[in-house]
């Protein structure tokens, strides 16, 4: 599956980094993780460090999935308003998912100082407008029910909405908590950590076959080789479908555009993420070499992995953004397209499925799926060493019925 087109941010303005050779010999494990993108590398991180044996594989280069394409945003805030969750899920269960995904902030920035990677970390504050003035009455549900979670966020009316942002629009919530990242260097930091922490990663490796017996999996490679592993997780992102018995994905294609250089003077209040209330919505963030991101202009998926509506996205992406902020000197730069997925409620998916014995999902689907795969990594961990973790109810795949 091609999961993105050939040239993204990521891979445009990343130096070298390591290779991984495929697995060349039989191998035996604790844990084997299929996937070694941002996802898989956090939950082998999360085990190595606790004294658990891991063995990475991806099918190809590590990182060169979705981790590639990823703009990087990160918020602890779902695709699912807090408010309309709790109508969904419950109010007790969109809370702690809220305050999960809230406290996983500052956890990945720790992760990241401590695997090299704390300067690829920016915190910055997280602004979503509301499209229309029938958006409203929402953003002012939202805004009391996340205080009343005890996150730090303000309710901004449409002066202060452009005397900070240049943006004319009815209102907006500014959140305190997010930030903007480089998900693909950060990945070949975890990596690197895993390694000399004595795990091991092989790139170019497909898992193709999965045998489970009472004592653990056995897994074949393309190219003959075995691993027998005591516990698997399969965490390689919308790939992880074609191991499961039930469809959960929502597959879309998400399109990204970025600016060639801007004078930072240009730059809104603190370089702040920004996103919508509309769906789908449009996305930005500023980087570290002074360009501006903007994604957004989804369509479903239909099968074509050429995204030959990339063009035409592209001219779509540009406008918006001269809509928003008509002052700025946007001049595009490149732009790319990938697969996204979402699910049914807005939550990943994370933990075992009847069925499979010794296996363990980690699916990140949604739009803070680098967030949802901090958690994961702790549930995972916390099910493999420990055989319980008292969030894994929370994002089972027993939770709702499937789509």
């Amino acid at each position: 599956m091609q999961l993105h087109t050939p040239h993204t941010y990521s891979l445009e303005v990343s130096g070298p980094v390591p290779g991984y050779e495929p697995l060349q010999t039989d191998a035996d494990t604790e844990v084997l993780v299929i996937g070694a993108g941002i996802s898989g590398a956090l939950v082998a991180y999360a085990l190595q460090r606790a004294g658990t044996a891991c063995l990475l594989i991806d099918r190809r280069d590590p990182g060169m999935g979705s981790t590639a394409a990823s703009t990087s945003l990160l918020q602890y805030e779902l695709d699912t308003p807090l408010t309309r969750l709790g109508e969904r899920a419950g109010t007790e269960a969109a809370e702690r998912c809220y305050r999960l995904c809230y406290e996983a902030l500052p956890r990945l920035k720790g992760i990241c100082e401590a695997v090299g990677a704390g300067y690829l970390f920016k915190a910055r504050p997280s602004l979503q407008f509301a499209s229309m003035p029938e958006h409203l009455p929402l953003l002012q549900q939202e805004y009391e029910a996340r205080r009343a979670l005890g996150i730090d966020l303000r309710l901004l009316n449409n002066r202060e909405l452009l005397q900070h942002f240049g943006i004319d629009k009815p209102g907006a919530l500014l959140s305190a908590a997010g930030a903007a990242i480089d998900a693909y260097a950060i990945l070949h930091c975890l990596l690197q950590a895993i390694v000399a922490d004595g795990g091991r990663v092989s790139g170019n490796t497909d898992a193709t076959h999965i045998h489970r017996d009472p004592a653990g999996v056995t897994v074949e490679t393309a190219h003959g080789k075995r691993i027998r592993a005591q516990k698997l997780v399969i965490a390689c992102g919308y790939e992880s479908q074609r191991y499961l018995p039930r469809t959960v994905e929502q597959l879309s294609v998400t399109y990204a555009l970025a600016s060639e250089r801007i004078d930072p003077q240009h730059f809104w209040y603190h370089r702040s993420l920004i996103w919508e209330t509309a769906r789908p919505y449009h996305y930005l963030r500023c980087t570290p070499d002074n360009r501006i991101i903007i994604g957004g202009e989804d369509t479903p998926f239909d099968g074509d992995h050429s995204f030959p509506l990339l063009g035409e996205k592209t001219k779509m992406l540009e406008a918006a953004f001269r809509n928003l902020f008509p002052r700025i000197p946007f001049r595009p730069a490149f732009s790319w397209a990938g697969l996204f997925a979402g699910t049914a409620d807005g939550m990943p998916y994370i933990g075992p499925v009847e069925g499979q014995p010794h296996t363990f999902y980690a699916l990140g689907f949604g739009g803070n799926g680098i967030l949802f795969s901090v958690l994961a990594a702790d549930i995972i961990c916390g099910l493999i060493r420990n055989g319980a973790h008292p969030d894994a109810a929370l994002f089972s795949f027993e939770r709702t019925e499937l789509a």
